[in-house]
């Protein structure tokens, strides 16, 4: 049975103990669908926040109470997703509101109010998908569950293909983001969050699994979804990203091709030099740069320092990193 933590009211589900339970049966029946990655993170998720994967130690300096702190798995457990985990491929595009002129000297923007063209924007879209499916499919790429198997033959792909010219796709283009710090923010959410936060999760009877999500069908409110463990589990592993796909790429102005060549120019042209952003920094200090320790970002989130005793109210120390 699933082991539950009582945090303030709430009862909390450990989400890797699911899969934990479940996992060999699930191997079983499915493994010759399951991606080697993911079986790499699988384990590591099991072995998420334990000895196994090491921990600090702090100790206070007054009274010696001792505080262990494990290690996170670190796991590609963050693609795209739906609230109900359902498939839903996506992909974020950020794109500069203008770009260099011709000689490179002047920064010509775009309208606020239009980027380009919405409906070429879709059929472009559309087109792009399409043709990645057929070439996938001359390259024996495609793998066909037991029941669709005549899709191997080219002939029947292709009629699917066909169908899919009928469906309309959709693209959304947003308003301009003027604040760096919000798409900083939005890349790192949609890059960074979990597919299933444990605080969803309501039930769990051994055989299967409840939670709530945001229902967008329905003015966003919330819903509840009773699916079965392994179901549950196959919706959490399909979101895994393949190894070595970067969740981030960049391109244009910031592509590894032509950044060095004509990035520089782009910011003399908006009057921001990299003169001018080395002072910026230099300005804010050195400590901004660096990454938040663990009782940095715990206090962030809580209010409270993680590491200060309330009796003795003294900093516990670290002593030793296993």
């Amino acid at each position: 049975m699933l082991r539950a933590v009582s945090s303030s009211s709430n009862i909390r589900h450990h989400i890797a103990l699911i899969p934990g339970h479940h996992w060999s049966q699930f191997v079983d029946t499915y493994k010759h669908w399951i991606r080697s990655v993911v079986f790499e993170n699988v384990r590591k998720v099991l072995a998420c926040r334990t000895p196994v994967l090491g921990c600090h130690i702090y100790r206070c300096m007054n009274c010696g109470h001792v505080k262990l702190v494990t290690h996170s798995c670190k796991s590609r457990f963050c693609p795209t997703f739906g609230s109900d985990l359902k498939w839903h491929p996506h992909i974020h595009l950020i794109v500069t509101g203008g770009g260099l002129s011709l000689d490179g000297k002047r920064w010509l923007s775009t309208d606020p109010k239009y980027l380009m063209n919405h409906k070429g924007l879709k059929k472009r879209w559309k087109y792009q998908v399409i043709t990645r499916m057929k070439k996938g499919h001359k390259k024996k790429k495609w793998r066909f569950a037991k029941a669709q198997s005549y899709f191997k033959k080219y002939d029947f792909f292709a009629g699917m293909l066909n169908q899919l010219w009928k469906i309309t796709c959709y693209a959304y283009i947003g308003a301009s983001l003027l604040d760096p710090r919000f798409s900083v923010h939005y890349i790192g959410r949609c890059t960074r969050r979990a597919v299933m936060t444990e605080y969803r999760i309501v039930g769990y009877n051994g055989k299967s699994v409840t939670f709530f999500y945001k229902d967008y069908a329905h003015g966003g409110k919330r819903s509840y979804l009773s699916i079965r463990v392994n179901t549950f589990i196959g919706r959490l592993i399909r979101h895994i990203p393949d190894k070595y796909i970067p969740m981030i790429r960049y391109g244009g102005l910031f592509s590894n091709r032509w950044k060095k060549q004509y990035l520089n120019d782009a910011r003399v042209a908006l009057n921001q030099s990299n003169q001018s952003t080395k002072m910026t920094r230099e300005k804010k200090g050195k400590d901004e740069n660096r990454l938040l320790s663990w009782a940095e970002r715990q206090k962030d989130y809580t209010g409270v320092n993680p590491l200060i005793d309330m009796v003795k109210n003294s900093m516990e120390r670290r002593v030793n990193i296993t």
